[in-house]
């Protein structure tokens, strides 16, 4: 009988085809491997692009947003009032643009950092609403905020990101109306399955010109604009609400949108938050009367001595006359370098500190604060990042550095007094 033998078109035998499978697989993982190499660079790359853009971009920018709120609070004329009440409205609409630029490259829920603490939803919102009273006055708007009873005065959650997104759907309401009303409604929605959360509604509606059917859609998707024309009233980037859906996605809530065109548009948004225990709400004072008490105390206890480190001459400046008008004593210091000499030659209650700085930068000044044992001062006194270093993680990086808290530029008053109400509460001894 004559041999057989395995014709070309045969399949080899099943060895050789496992052999094959698994040089195919190698192949695919060297691939995938060698791929993500190339990118790694690119990517590392492209965060240092935007981490030093956002902070060339944001010195600046503070130093002309400080100023012009020093000077709101001076003797003015109607005229110089809304000069410099326009000036501030336009440079915060230049700081909401930048937000949405970095906010964008953020590709998913990966890269936002979502805080959970306790915070006021009323001073949220009521803070969105102030800052665009001036613009709704001058368009001869109606702008209201409503808030139901039952919601309740302290959640847990990011309230940041809740501002933020607010302050997005209220701009675009304010900007998008040219007559009638805008109003903010928060509400409470019926208890789910979890008793631990609480979602709300937020509903914010305005008169404005509506969105067309054939648009709606596509509200949500990026550089996407009710008119994209080159000839439209209205201009702006088409980010906005593409990082409204993607914060929302991320806090595990949902958007919808209502919209009849010429008659104005509707954003609902749900959000689920945690409860913050009775007993603890009462230790916390987070609610609107008692941190109102607690910044009654700050200006009758105080004033505290503040030491305010910051290379940058006009930024330095703004923020000694910031601290000065909330009633403080405060000092400059150009670098880093003699903060030790300083704090061992005088008392201090607070350092407020910049990050990138010559010779000895923020974080190598507050570790050598932490360390010192010449005891000539507490290494334990509160130090405050104040700093451009606005990107995802750059406020948990310097907490874990050995900073108190964190004030990203560009700031405003308040944020100062926020800060210092939270270093020294209602009730507590100041340094002697």
């Amino acid at each position: 009988m004559t041999p057989h033998h395995p014709r070309g078109d045969e399949p080899p035998p099943s060895t050789e085809l496992d052999a094959l499978r698994r040089e195919n697989a190698e192949l695919r993982v060297r691939l995938r491997e060698s791929q993500e190499r190339a990118r790694r660079p690119i990517d590392e790359a492209k965060s240092e692009f935007l981490a030093n853009i956002s902070h060339e971009l944001r010195t600046p920018l503070n130093g002309i947003l400080g100023m012009l709120q020093i000077m709101s609070t001076t003797e003015l004329s109607g005229e110089q009032r809304d000069c410099v009440e326009t000036a501030l409205d336009s440079s915060r609409t230049l700081l909401w643009v930048l937000n949405d630029i970095l906010e964008f490259t953020r590709v998913s829920c990966e890269g936002m950092t979502l805080v959970h603490k306790p915070f006021d939803p009323r001073a949220v919102a009521d803070s969105v609403i102030q800052a665009f009273r001036h613009r709704a006055t001058l368009k001869g708007l109606s702008l209201t905020l409503a808030v139901h009873d039952a919601v309740s005065k302290v959640l847990v959650g990011d309230g940041g990101r809740v501002r933020q997104i607010l302050f997005h759907l209220v701009g675009n309401a304010v900007k998008f109306t040219s007559q009638g009303q805008v109003r903010l409604e928060i509400s409470a929605l019926p208890p789910g399955r979890d008793p631990r959360q609480k979602a709300i509604l937020f509903q914010v509606s305005d008169s404005g010109i509506g969105i067309p059917d054939d648009r709606l859609e596509r509200i949500f998707v990026p550089f996407s604009q009710a008119d994209g024309s080159a000839s439209r009233r209205h201009q702006g980037l088409g980010l906005g609400l593409s990082v409204v859906r993607r914060i929302v996605e991320c806090m595990d809530g949902s958007a919808a949108v209502e919209s009849t065109a010429g008659q104005g548009t509707t954003f609902y948004l749900s959000l689920p938050f945690g409860r913050l225990p009775p007993v603890d709400a009462a230790i916390t004072g987070n609610d609107a009367e008692s941190a109102g008490r607690a910044r009654a105390f700050a200006r009758e206890a105080m004033p505290l001595r503040v030491l305010v480190v910051e290379d940058n001459t006009i930024n330095r400046l703004v923020g000694l006359r910031i601290l000065r008008k909330l009633g403080h004593d405060a000092m400059g210091a150009p670098r880093g370098a003699g903060v030790l000499d300083l704090l061992r030659g005088s008392r201090f209650d607070a350092v407020f500190m910049d990050i990138r700085m010559p010779e000895m930068d923020g974080v190598e000044t507050t570790h050598g604060i932490r360390h010192d044992r010449s005891g000539k001062f507490d290494p334990n006194l509160p130090v405050v990042a104040v700093t451009a270093h606005a990107m995802p993680g750059d406020r948990e990086t310097l907490l874990a550095q050995g900073f108190t808290d964190y004030v990203s530029k560009p700031f405003e008053i308040s944020d100062f007094a926020e800060v210092l109400d939270r270093l020294f509460p209602r009730g507590s001894p100041t340094a002697t």
